[in-house]
């Protein structure tokens, strides 16, 4: 099952995944997320600290969600990622299209006090 969370700071959206994005619960996150990146933040992290499973299905919605943001002008940034989210980049060379960071970097790099 997954649960998503979502935190807002000005033009800033953390997005957080918690459990498992695999076929079954496609479509929920797919439509969630998708409203999401329709309201045009400058910035989306997708924390993944919590997503303990992923599957190909997740990973291709991973690929939309990417596409989506760069059509507008949105910088998607992929926030702790486990290290079976981090071998199934790897394995499927995601790891060099998707930009990766902590989430303590990213809050220091995107949240302006």
């Amino acid at each position: 099952m997954l649960t998503i969370d979502f935190s807002d700071h000005k033009d800033v959206l953390i997005i957080s995944l918690n459990g498992e994005l695999i076929f079954n619960d496609m479509e929920d996150a797919d439509r969630v997320i998708m409203e999401k990146i329709s309201a045009r933040p400058k910035v989306i992290g997708m924390n993944c600290k919590k997503l303990h499973s992923l599957d190909s299905s997740g990973l291709g919605l991973f690929i939309k969600f990417s596409k989506e943001a760069k059509k507008h002008d949105i910088k998607l940034v992929f926030l702790d990622i486990t290290d079976h989210v981090s071998t199934l980049f790897d394995v499927s060379k995601l790891d060099s299209i998707f930009e990766l960071m902590s989430e303590e970097d990213f809050r220091k790099t995107f949240f302006v006090p």
